[in-house]
């Protein structure tokens, strides 16, 4: 059953959004059975609440420090809304293996403490919006030793000269996106093409600023390699 303390912080969650969609009504005080609100999922065995998904419910507002309370989410969707920052605290939420962040207008910075969720496994802050996000150094994504899942879009690399480095020592990444994303230069003397990833399989780089001279960096990054997607880029040489 649905413990009190987690339907508080449901209901407190709600309250920091400006535009709620139909089916978030129904989280009220009064329908105690928290576990069965649409986009809730618990445990069955502990009832803690384990899953957020409100994917497609066109919400705005804040994206609320009462989730801090939820200590066994391990699944959070909050793609295809409208919230504008991602809040630094979500690298707080420990338990977390599946974070979507899709589809928002984001704008400013992606917070350095991602790199705190050790457990992540799928990781998607993906956007429509060009060039909306920042991210001025990758060393957070090589704190995530679980991940096998990160997809990117519309995000300002130039200043994260260690992006690809990042990349090829992570040990567990097998799918990579980055998507509408600028780069800099890579220097090749900064890479070792005898350790390259031994996990990446999947790499799409499209509609993104990327150096003809990093192309073929990218090909050594991985000998296992089963899809590769350089579409809409302008390569020249």
């Amino acid at each position: 059953r649905c413990i009190a303390a987690e339907r508080r912080v449901l209901i407190d969650f709600k309250k920091g959004l400006t535009i709620v969609a139909n089916c978030l009504v129904l989280w009220t005080s009064e329908e105690e059975e928290c576990c069965n609100w649409i986009g809730v999922g618990c445990d069955n065995s502990t009832g803690h609440i384990v899953k957020l998904d409100l994917d497609g419910m066109f919400t705005t507002g804040e994206i609320g420090y009462s989730l801090l309370e939820l200590k066994c989410l391990s699944h959070l969707d909050l793609s295809s809304n409208n919230f504008h920052k991602i809040p630094d605290f979500i690298g707080s939420l420990s338990e977390l293996t599946y974070l979507d962040l899709s589809y928002n207008p984001f704008t400013g910075i992606i917070p350095h403490q991602l790199g705190n969720i050790s457990m992540l496994l799928y990781l998607d802050p993906d956007l429509i919006y060009l060039h909306s996000l920042k991210s001025n150094n990758l060393e957070w994504l090589s704190h995530l030793f679980s991940l096998k899942s990160l997809k990117i879009g519309s995000t300002n690399f130039t200043k994260a000269t260690n992006w690809l480095q990042v990349i090829q020592y992570h040990p567990s990444l097998s799918v990579l996106h980055f998507d509408h994303c600028d780069f800099p230069e890579v220097d090749p003397s900064s890479l070792s093409h005898f350790n390259s990833s031994n996990s990446l399989s999947v790499l799409q780089l499209t509609s993104s600023t990327l150096q003809p001279s990093t192309f073929p960096l990218l090909l050594n990054l991985s000998r296992k390699f089963v899809e590769l997607d350089f579409s809409d880029n302008c390569f020249s040489g």
